[in-house]
């Protein structure tokens, strides 16, 4: 019965919030302009996301950083993002647009979010040190210091050995990339309360350019070869 009830569970947090009625649709290619005010004559309105995946929508400022109503960016097949709609029952959408050249991004698709991602876009989140993309990672790690963290030393790091010159020089780090955008990841330990999280790094036209900061999972914690303190 326990197992029943969680798998029920499951299937409504990846499910989409019921609509009160249709979608709007409108024309493959359509200009996100006219797609706002389509939108806007039908009763939605553009909602400010406070979750924001700022990291990733910061690599397409003519895309869709200047849209305060954008969730989150991807480029995996072309430039493109997800902006976020309350519809008139209060329900979410998500209007998927994609930078194919033109003056302004075009329309990919409309569709109802999950609760999962409601979640991601609205819920409190703990406070994380933050820093804009592309900031140093020596200066963000000086910034850490001061806001109570401490770069945990590793006995060794998974590294591609044409990245060991750059990323090897500190103690912190767990593994590095060579392969198309250089990568770094580095750990650090909370001075409060011993949580270790990790900083990604990536060379988009500043070597060592933050990248994000996660806290991460105790299970992979554990799996860290930690260096020992020297007696």
């Amino acid at each position: 019965m326990r197992v029943l009830a969680l798998a029920l569970a499951m299937i409504l947090i990846a499910a989409p919030v019921a609509l009160a009625g249709p979608l709007p649709d409108f024309a493959w290619n359509t200009p996100y302009p006219a797609v706002s005010a389509g939108l806007a004559a039908r009763g939605y309105h553009p909602e400010r996301v406070p979750n924001r995946d700022h990291i990733a929508c910061e690599d397409h400022p003519g895309l869709c950083e200047r849209h305060p109503e954008t969730w989150t960016c991807n480029d995996d097949t072309e430039d493109s993002c997800d902006l976020v709609w309350r519809a008139p029952d209060r329900s979410v959408v998500l209007v998927s647009v994609s930078d194919r050249g033109g003056p302004a991004p075009v329309f990919n698709r409309l569709r109802a979010a999950t609760r999962a991602e409601e979640d991601a876009m609205f819920k409190p989140r703990p406070q994380l040190p933050d820093f804009r993309s592309k900031t140093p990672y020596p200066v963000v790690r000086r910034a850490l210091i001061r806001q109570g963290y401490r770069p945990q030393p590793l006995d060794q790091a998974d590294c591609a050995s044409n990245r060991e010159e750059v990323c090897r020089r500190f103690p912190e780090n767990e593994s590095c990339s060579g392969t198309g955008v250089g990568s770094c990841l580095f750990v650090f330990r909370r001075v409060s309360d011993g949580a270790l999280a990790e900083v990604e790094t990536a060379d988009r036209g500043v070597p060592l350019g933050f990248h994000g900061f996660f806290l991460m999972d105790p299970a992979d914690a554990r799996s860290l070869k930690l260096a020992q303190p020297r007696r």
